[in-house]
């Protein structure tokens, strides 16, 4: 029996590819880089009078820094931010427990965490008012253009 998965159209080619691409990246971030390594990308090593680099306590909170960019965009209030940190909390355990879960098929993992991100985004637009949410609406707008693949100026009409 053999162990290959069946791929039955490109759109599931592709999302197999960005499972593969993710958990490649998630591997280099945690890869530990060595001082000779690190100077052969141009990585230069701490100079007297530079800053230090933050230690881990010191770090940010991922969950908090993306908190702190919404608040800035969106003017959000405190009761708004709270309700926001314990929402991509939520996502974030949801998702590393689906990404964990080596019983889900590569192709529902993706569907799931799609599904899981986009019920997110509903529930954080739900605690918006509505001035906010129609600043919202224009930063996902921007962010899709962003993420759309760049079109063939070849075929563009006259």
């Amino acid at each position: 029996m053999s162990n290959k998965v069946k791929l039955s159209n490109s759109r599931e080619v592709r999302m197999a590819c960005l499972l593969v691409s993710l958990c490649a990246l998630s591997l280099l971030a945690s890869a530990q880089v060595s001082p000779a390594s690190a100077r052969a990308v141009g990585a230069r090593p701490f100079q007297k009078g530079s800053p230090r680099p933050l230690s881990r306590a010191q770090r940010k909170n991922p969950t908090d820094a993306q908190v702190d960019r919404v608040t800035k965009r969106l003017d959000l209030s405190e009761v708004q931010r709270f309700d926001l940190k314990k929402l991509l909390e939520n996502d974030r355990t949801e998702s590393k427990r689906l990404w964990d879960d080596q019983q889900i098929a590569p192709i529902d993992r993706m569907t799931k965490l799609r599904t899981l991100h986009d019920n997110t985004r509903k529930q954080f637009r739900a605690l918006l008012t509505r001035e906010q949410q129609a600043k919202y609406d224009v930063i996902l707008q921007q962010a899709a253009r962003a993420d759309a693949p760049p079109q063939d100026k070849g075929t563009t009409a006259k």
